[in-house]
């Protein structure tokens, strides 16, 4: 009896591209969203429009056409570069000038992570610059990644980038709220305190103000987000009564 001497080649894991909101870019000027804000900070009117701003913000920190990655820092960005960003995202969505800090810190953590991802997977990850240019990014023109090369490479560029790395790693204290920031979870609380100034019992308040908010949330999520749904109102409830104890 024969045998099969090939071996089964594994099966490559399929992750998630890039998100594009190819939608949302293509929106006119008619077909804006508004977001609203709380404290300077995106939170609502539904959760779902806070997370379509805040991906379209990850997409213009990695859009080369509108910001390069050849800058040295996001303080060496053009003012003119920043305003046309600002300019472009409120083409797609309504927002007010309370709202300019947050969005552009938005641009501004996107770019730089995208910026660290590129360097890690496309420079650090090799020890010569043929190998560099062969597996570069596809979406930076390899002029551009040429003279990113070069400017890794620079001794003190190096030096500088160990220390930061050396810094990152001794922080003990991280951020860990979550992707609900704190300004959203006082503004829901907020909400869920006029229900009960108006008379509602506090189970009451908290249904209704699900009811309202979730929907398109479920709407978009379909059936499978159920549990998700349940699990998140859980945890708001229980906020909602710490926070009536205090």
């Amino acid at each position: 009896m024969e045998t099969n001497n090939v071996k089964d080649t594994p099966k490559t894991r399929r992750t998630r591209g890039k998100t594009r909101c190819a939608k949302i870019h293509a929106r006119s000027w008619e077909e804006r969203e508004e977001v609203t804000f709380y404290e300077g900070q995106a939170v609502g009117p539904t959760p779902r429009r806070v997370k379509d701003l805040t991906y379209f913000i990850g997409t213009m920190g990695r859009n080369s056409d509108f910001i390069t990655l050849m800058y040295t820092s996001w303080k060496a960005v053009p003012l003119k570069v920043k305003k046309r960003i600002w300019k472009y995202i409120n083409s797609k969505f309504i927002l007010p000038k309370e709202g300019k800090g947050w969005v552009m810190t938005g641009v501004r953590e996107a770019w730089k992570g995208y910026k660290t991802r590129i360097k890690g997977k496309h420079f650090e990850r090799y020890n010569n610059i043929e190998d560099m240019l062969k597996n570069r990014p596809l979406d930076i023109p390899e002029v551009q990644f040429q003279k990113l090369i070069a400017y890794w490479s620079i001794p003190s560029v190096k030096a500088l980038s160990r220390l930061n790395s050396e810094n990152r790693k001794k922080q003990q204290h991280q951020h860990r709220m979550g992707p609900i920031s704190f300004a959203r979870v006082r503004n829901e609380m907020d909400k869920l305190k006029s229900h009960q100034e108006a008379g509602d019992t506090s189970e009451k308040a908290f249904t209704q103000y699900l009811a309202k908010n979730n929907q398109e949330e479920f709407d978009v999520m379909g059936g499978q987000s159920q549990k998700h749904l349940c699990r998140k109102n859980g945890r708001l409830l229980k906020l909602s009564n710490n926070m009536q104890r205090l």
